[in-house]
């Protein structure tokens, strides 16, 4: 204690204020619950101050390590629209997302740009709803999910079988389109998912047919060679 703190004087006595309650009671029990009190409170001040103080350094270091990990999103995903030139669009749209995020313009899961699509759901063959818009998958036709092939002469359900085939390839994973600046509710867009260009991946494996005069022609053209999907046999069923 402090030579200041050993000369304060105790109220209406005109001496030194003890060190301690115990020798505070000896010289003056009347209002010895004050200065018991006083003895108390001072360090859980102490000790109140120095929790907010580690409290401030705690949350200032969580800040660094928050804009570092989001600058490294951002290298990222930068480094991704170099590598796919045609995702280039819905890469950007997520850059300037987590651009928006770290300034303090945005909330956390919100898009800006419109090019990501969460929670998509699978309509047709060539169809997903997601965010509310009904997207049709460009360079594709969809295959109607009350559509029947025909293989060697038996008929088959493939409108379904293409539907269901569209969902697993989803599985619920979030798609990136390319949306027009003025899109709508319902759009035709070239969508993604990863590097994986959703129309080809459909049209290869024979789940939709190409657009007339779209860039997936030679790729219907080997599924149908191949008998894939809706050009194929029907899935066999166990007896």
């Amino acid at each position: 204690m402090s030579d200041e703190r050993r000369g304060a004087a105790a109220p209406g006595s005109g001496e030194p204020r003890p060190d301690t309650p115990e020798l505070f009671r000896e010289h003056h029990p009347v209002g010895t619950e004050v200065w018991q009190i006083d003895a108390v409170a001072a360090p859980n001040l102490t000790k109140s101050r120095k929790t907010c103080r580690r409290q401030r350094r705690l949350k200032e270091k969580d800040m660094k390590h928050l804009a570092v990990a989001s600058f490294l999103a951002a290298l990222l995903i930068a480094q991704q629209a170099a590598a796919h030139p045609v995702a280039r669009g819905p890469i950007q749209g997520t850059a300037k997302r987590i651009e928006a995020i770290i300034n303090g313009e945005g909330k956390s899961g919100e898009v800006v740009g419109g090019s990501i699509l969460y929670r998509p759901v699978v309509t047709g063959s060539a169809r997903f709803k997601a965010m509310g818009r009904t997207v049709a998958v460009a360079g594709t036709e969809n295959v109607m999910p009350d559509e029947r092939c025909t293989y060697e002469g038996t008929e088959w359900a493939c409108g379904m079988r293409a539907r269901t085939a569209f969902r697993y390839f989803i599985r619920g994973r979030a798609v990136a389109c390319a949306l027009p600046a003025d899109a709508g509710k319902d759009i035709v867009a070239d969508c993604r998912i990863g590097s994986q260009d959703v129309g080809a991946w459909l049209v290869m494996n024979g789940w939709a047919r190409a657009a007339l005069g779209g860039p997936y022609a030679e790729a219907e053209k080997q599924a149908r060679e191949a008998k894939r999907g809706i050009f194929g046999p029907p899935p066999e069923t166990g007896n």
